[in-house]
Order: structure tokens, then C-alpha cells, then sequence
């Protein structure tokens, strides 16, 4: 990560991609720190949804389409779900032919018929 030049704006792509919880953990409160200590613009590309409540604002592309745009704390509710993990499968029913699969112990197991990608796009803005 370029942060010796101090530039206004940090561009982070899959920063956290193959860390174990701890390490994403900390550069997330890192990246997070920098945002408000130094009043830096952080712009995070990222498939965790972890510490999701770092974030000022949260935009979910889904196949080149635009999900979902606003704060962490409104993502559960517009997507109508308890908690984000769930957002996935909602987000494979939107927008996609999918395969519902009923599980033994009654949840639901979704399943793209056809290859997908989503792209969590998360940002820190400046304070």
C-alpha cells in the first residue's frame, strides 16, 4: 500500500482477500484510522462482509449493476434480512435465475444457475 507520499486518496482493492479474521481485522481498523486521523478518502473493493460498520457508505455492484447504495446500517433492512450474511442469497434472487434448494434442517441453500460475480464496494470517506 502506497502510504508514504501521504495521497488524499487510498484505492485498496481485495486488501483483506486470503487474511485470516485477525489480520482483516486489523488493516480494516488501520484503513479505518487513516480515514479519520488523517483525513485521507479510503476507497475499499472488497467480497468481505465483515466490519461492515466501519464504512460511511456501502455500494453493492452486482454484475456491472448498482444493488444497493447507502450506510451499513440500512444495508440489512433493504435487503430485508436479519443480519449480512444473508444478503448474498438476496441479492441471488434479485437479480438472477437461481436454483432453491431445501435443506434437511429447513434453510434454504441458493444456488446461481449461472456463473455470478458480486463486488462489495465499500468506502471510508473523509471526515
Amino acid at each position: 500500500m502506497e502510504l508514504v507520499s501521504h495521497p488524499k486518496l487510498l484505492l485498496c482493492d481485495e486488501v483483506t482477500s486470503g487474511l485470516d479474521p485477525r489480520s482483516e481485522r486489523e488493516i480494516v481498523h488501520l484503513l479505518h484510522d487513516i480515514s479519520r486521523r488523517e483525513g485521507r478518502i479510503v476507497l475499499s473493493v472488497t467480497h468481505s462482509l465483515a466490519h461492515l460498520e466501519l464504512y460511511d457508505s456501502i455500494l453493492v455492484l452486482h454484475e456491472g449493476r448498482v444493488a444497493y447504495h447507502g450506510t451499513p446500517e440500512q444495508l440489512t433492512h433493504y435487503f430485508s434480512v436479519d443480519n449480512t450474511e444473508l444478503v448474498y442469497p438476496q441479492l441471488v434472487l434479485a437479480f438472477d435465475d437461481v436454483k432453491v434448494e431445501v435443506r434437511p434442517d429447513g434453510g434454504q441453500r441458493f444456488t446461481p444457475k449461472t456463473e455470478t460475480e458480486s463486488v462489495w464496494v465499500v468506502d471510508i470517506k473523509m471526515p
